[in-house]
C-alpha cells in the first residue's frame, strides 16, 4: 500500500453498552461478540494488506492502552491514548498531531473508522476503501463510504447524495442523523439515499480544516461541507457494510 495512506481507529468507549457484558473496564470493541477476537482485532486484521502495521494508528482511552498493544500485531506505540474522551473531532485531531509529530506529509491520506463494525466480506470493503482514498487524493476532497440500507433504521446516519462525479462516486448534499422511523421508511425507497458506513478519507490538510473547528460539536461541522463526496454501495445493507459503492465529501 502506498506508504502516504494511514488509517486510524477511534476505540474509545465507556462499557455502557452490552451491559452486563461490557463495562467501563471492557467497552464493546474489547468484546469478542461475533467470534474468537473482539470487534478491535477484527477491525485491524480487516484492513491488512492494505495497510502496514507502522501505518494503523489506534487511539482509545488511555485506560484501554495496555489490553490495545497486548492484543493487536502492530507497533505498540502506535495505540495512543485519549487523556479524556471527546467523541470524534477532538480523536480525529489528536490522531492529526501524532502523524504529523511522525513527520507525515499534509498530503498524507488519513481513513478514520470506528473499531466496533462488523464488515463482510473484508476484501470487498479493502477494495472500496482503496478507491475512496485514491480518489480523495485525486480530488483533494474527504470522503466517505455510503451503503444501502435494508430497513428503515432510526439509530444511524443517512446520506443524502448529489450529483454523480464520476461512475460510483456522488457529491453529498447533506446528512441526517438518526432520522425519526417515518423518515427513515422514506430514505429506504430513495435510490439517492445511502447510510452512513463510518469511514471517512482525506488528505491530513483536509482533516485539519475539519478538526480545528472542532471543538465545536462534529455533526454541526460535517453539515456545513459543500464538498463531502461519498462511495455509495450498489448493494443493498444488513449493517454489516456490505459491498459499497462510493461517494466523496470535502
Amino acid at each position: 500500500m502506498d506508504n502516504e495512506f494511514y488509517a486510524v481507529v477511534m476505540a474509545g468507549g465507556r462499557g455502557a453498552r452490552f451491559w452486563p457484558l461490557g463495562r467501563k473496564n471492557r467497552p464493546k470493541q474489547l468484546l469478542q461478540l461475533t467470534g474468537e477476537k473482539t470487534m478491535l482485532e477484527d477491525t485491524v486484521l480487516r484492513l491488512f494488506p492494505l495497510f502496514s502495521p507502522e501505518r494503523i494508528l489506534i487511539v482509545t482511552s488511555a485506560a484501554y492502552i495496555d489490553e490495545a498493544r497486548r492484543l493487536l500485531p502492530i507497533p505498540p506505540e502506535n495505540v495512543v491514548g485519549e487523556p479524556a474522551g471527546r467523541d470524534t473531532a477532538p480523536c480525529v485531531a489528536l490522531a492529526l498531531g501524532e502523524l504529523k509529530r511522525r513527520g507525515a506529509s499534509p498530503d498524507a491520506v488519513m481513513t478514520v473508522l470506528p473499531a466496533d463494525h462488523l464488515i463482510s466480506p473484508a476484501a470487498e470493503f479493502r477494495k472500496q476503501l482503496r478507491g475512496a482514498m485514491e480518489f480523495a487524493r485525486k480530488r483533494d476532497v474527504l470522503m466517505t463510504l455510503g451503503v444501502r440500507p435494508t430497513y428503515p433504521a432510526t439509530g444511524y446516519g443517512y446520506i443524502c447524495c448529489g450529483n454523480e462525479l464520476e461512475p460510483g462516486f456522488h457529491a453529498v448534499e447533506r446528512f441526517v442523523e438518526k432520522p425519526p422511523r417515518a423518515e427513515a421508511e422514506r430514505y429506504l425507497a430513495q435510490a439517492t439515499i445511502s447510510g452512513t458506513a463510518g469511514s471517512s478519507s482525506g488528505s491530513s490538510r483536509r482533516w485539519k480544516r475539519r478538526s480545528t473547528s472542532s471543538c465545536r460539536p462534529w455533526r454541526s461541522s460535517r453539515a456545513s461541507s459543500p464538498r463531502f463526496p461519498t462511495r455509495r454501495s450498489s448493494s443493498r445493507r444488513s449493517f454489516r457494510c456490505s459491498p459499497a459503492r462510493r461517494s466523496t465529501a470535502a
